[in-house]
C-alpha cells in the first residue's frame, strides 16, 4: 500500500509541475488549434445545416498529416522525458526505480487522455450551436462519404472517411474507437 502511495506521490508532483511549463501549454494549444480548424472547416462545409457533434472532431483524423500534427502536439507535452530535474533526483533517493517508472507511466497516460479530451471538447464548444447530440450520422456526413464534392475537398479541405465508418459504427462508437486508438498510439510512442 505504501508503494502505491509513493507512485501517486511521484505522479502528482510531476503532473502539478508540468502545468507551470510553457511547453505543456504549447502542446495543448496545438491540439486545441487543430480541433478548432477541423470544426471550422466542417462548419463552413455544412453552411448552416445541422450535424452530429462528434463529426467535426472525427474528420480531423481522416488524413495522416492531421494525425501526425496531433501526435506532435502530444510529443511537445512530454518532450522532456524521462523528466529528470532537481525534484526527481530527490524523489529517486526516496523511492525505487520501479515506483518512479510507474509514476511517470501514469503521468504519460493521464496527459494522453487529457490531451485528446481537451481537443474533443474544443471541437464541441466550437460547433455546439449547430450540432445535435443524438447517436445518428448526419446527412452532411453521409453526403460527404457517398458523394464527396469539390467544395468539401477543395475549399474546406475535408477528406471523406471510408464508407465503413457510417455503415459499421455509430458516431459515439467511432469516437470511442478513435480516442482509444489515439491514446494507445500516443502511449506507445511516448
Amino acid at each position: 500500500m505504501k508503494g502505491i502511495r509513493k507512485i501517486f506521490y511521484i505522479f502528482r508532483g510531476q503532473f502539478l509541475d508540468s502545468f507551470s511549463s510553457g511547453r505543456v501549454w504549447l502542446g495543448y494549444l496545438v491540439g486545441i488549434v487543430l480541433a478548432a480548424v477541423s470544426a471550422y472547416n466542417y462548419m463552413g462545409f455544412a453552411n448552416g445545416r445541422v450535424y452530429q457533434i462528434t463529426e467535426p472532431f472525427l474528420l480531423g483524423f481522416t488524413t495522416s498529416g492531421n494525425v501526425t500534427l496531433y501526435l506532435i502536439g502530444f510529443l511537445i507535452i512530454i518532450a522532456d522525458a524521462p523528466f529528470v530535474n532537481n525534484r526527481s533526483t530527490m524523489v529517486l533517493y526516496r523511492t525505487s526505480r520501479n515506483q518512479w517508472f510507474w509514476g511517470m507511466s501514469i503521468y504519460i497516460i493521464i496527459h494522453s487522455i487529457l490531451y485528446y479530451i481537451v481537443s474533443f471538447l474544443t471541437s464541441c464548444i466550437f460547433v455546439i450551436g449547430r450540432a445535435y447530440p443524438e447517436n445518428v450520422w448526419s446527412r452532411m456526413m453521409q453526403q460527404l462519404i457517398q458523394a464527396p464534392s469539390n467544395l468539401a475537398t477543395g475549399r474546406w479541405h475535408l477528406h471523406p472517411p471510408g464508407s465503413a465508418l457510417i455503415n459499421v459504427y455509430q458516431p459515439y462508437e467511432a469516437l470511442a474507437h478513435t480516442m482509444l486508438l489515439l491514446i494507445l498510439y500516443s502511449i506507445i510512442i511516448a
